[in-house]
């Protein structure tokens, strides 16, 4: 587990919508990925970074790719 920050995070709420037939390339890339490395996804994405995309879903495997990411 990581130490608790010091400072409190500064939250940003988006809400998205997708239509299909428009969006089908980012309703499926949402589609891949797990529920717990979303924003971690989104983030690296809007920093021109990889995108997770292959993450699985396997706790283990999704800490890694997380870790790798920040690295």
């Amino acid at each position: 587990m990581r130490p608790r920050n010091a400072v409190p995070p500064i939250k940003k709420l988006i809400k998205l919508t997708l239509h299909p037939g428009e969006d089908d390339d980012l309703i499926a890339w949402f589609d891949g990925l797990p529920d717990n490395l979303r924003a971690a996804a989104v983030k690296a994405r809007l920093r021109g970074g990889p995108a997770l995309s292959a993450a699985s879903t396997d706790d283990d495997n999704s800490t890694s790719a997380l870790d790798n990411l920040l690295a």
